[in-house]
């Protein structure tokens, strides 16, 4: 098996026979091969989920993330799963954060956008999902 990581998660979705979690984000992060059978599952979920609970988050209800993509996505659906029922997405555009707003609108959480540029809403959780220091160079910029 692989583990996969950004920004092959959402490719990762078509090698494989896929369950809900894959259906529903558009995203996976690990391949398994069984008998000859090719399965990708998320594993970002549970993960996300088992993080946030062993730091003593057990109760989530509006989470800001930083990032939009498929990592995203996955954070986006354990915070629901945790009872949250806001979500902020800040992204560079708009235009590349469509997929989340349309996934949190479909699972009936009010989401809002906000470029990264903005300072973060008052919330109870705010999760990084980009590559490690983007956000300092652009500050730097």
């Amino acid at each position: 098996g692989l583990s996969v990581t950004m920004p092959h998660k959402a490719d990762l979705v078509e090698l494989g026979e896929t369950d809900a979690t894959v259906d529903m984000l558009g995203a996976a992060n690990t391949w398994v091969c069984r008998d000859g059978t090719t399965i990708v599952r998320n594993t970002d979920v549970t993960g996300t989920e088992a993080a946030l609970r062993a730091r003593g988050v057990t109760d989530v209800e509006k989470v800001v993330m930083l990032g939009a993509g498929a990592t995203a996505r996955s954070v986006l659906a354990a915070a629901i799963g945790m009872g949250a029922g806001e979500a902020v997405v800040m992204s560079r555009s708009r235009e590349r954060s469509t997929k989340i707003l349309k996934l949190a609108d479909g699972l009936g959480i009010r989401v809002a956008w906000l470029p990264f540029e903005s300072e973060p809403p008052r919330c109870n959780l705010i999760v990084s999902t980009v590559p490690a220091g983007s956000l300092i160079r652009r500050a730097e910029d």
